[in-house]
């Protein structure tokens, strides 16, 4: 589902599948659920996590419009539900580090193992790109790298859309796992699902990931927020808008 590790030695992925799982909630694939020999070994993989270290936060809710865009679009972190890649089937190459989570989202997208951090394809190769609910599961340096990837694959004037969690500091000395349920409505179907990863040391905002975007080049086009949901569209600037500057 997701497409960066954080340095604890754990795969953030399959930790929240494993959240899941024991709660009781259905697992991120969708439609349908993943295989039963995956979800065993999502149990045997990661020992239950103690409820008590889990922070749950009220339900959101994201309306998910279409979107124009030309040519392919790069999604990262497209495995798992791959909610892009049900979006634009027939546009999406969609990136995952977990080949599991990429055989687990539905059929349409292109669908290849690659690392946000370390993207293998030509500069300016892309229109458009989507990071949703992606950048939550890396550590601060890789969502520096990542955005500086994605900046880089981009043709100037490409857009890249991010959607992503508001997250404040951890807040509670137990607990240390932030889970937020989600309703995902699509123009022709709802997804429920819900994300969970570890509290950063620092808040992170839409403020936050404002800045490490103007960091890697970016240019801010557009921003919604809700309490603990954002949506950014940056623009790699063109060789008229840089002139403009």
């Amino acid at each position: 589902m997701r497409t960066a590790r954080l340095g604890l030695g754990t795969t953030v992925p399959f930790l929240f599948l494993t959240l899941l799982l024991w709660a009781g909630q259905p697992t991120p694939a969708s439609p349908g659920t993943l295989p039963a020999d995956t979800q065993q070994t999502a149990r045997d993989d990661h020992p239950r996590p103690d409820p008590s270290r889990i922070h749950r936060f009220d339900r959101q809710e994201i309306r998910l419009e279409d979107f124009t865009a030309d040519g392919y679009v790069l999604d990262i972190g497209g495995g798992g539900e791959g909610v892009i890649g049900q979006l634009k089937p027939r546009q999406v190459v969609a990136i995952d580090l977990s080949a599991r989570e990429l055989l687990g989202a539905p059929a349409g997208p292109l669908k290849i193992v690659m690392d946000a951090t370390d993207l293998k394809f030509l500069d300016a190769t892309f229109q458009t790109a989507t990071s949703f609910f992606t950048l939550m599961y890396m550590s601060e340096p890789d969502q520096g790298r990542a955005l500086n990837e994605l900046h880089r694959v981009l043709v100037p004037g490409g857009r890249l859309l991010v959607w992503d969690l508001v997250l404040p500091a951890r807040f509670d000395p137990v607990k240390d796992i932030a889970v937020v349920p989600l309703t995902i409505h699509l123009p022709d179907r709802q997804i429920e699902t819900g994300y969970g990863t570890f509290f950063p040391k620092e808040p992170h905002g839409v403020g936050y990931f404002r800045d490490l975007a103007a960091r890697a080049g970016f240019e801010i086009v557009g921003e919604r927020a809700t309490d603990r949901t954002f949506f950014l569209e940056l623009r790699k600037p063109d060789a008229r808008t840089a002139v403009l500057k």
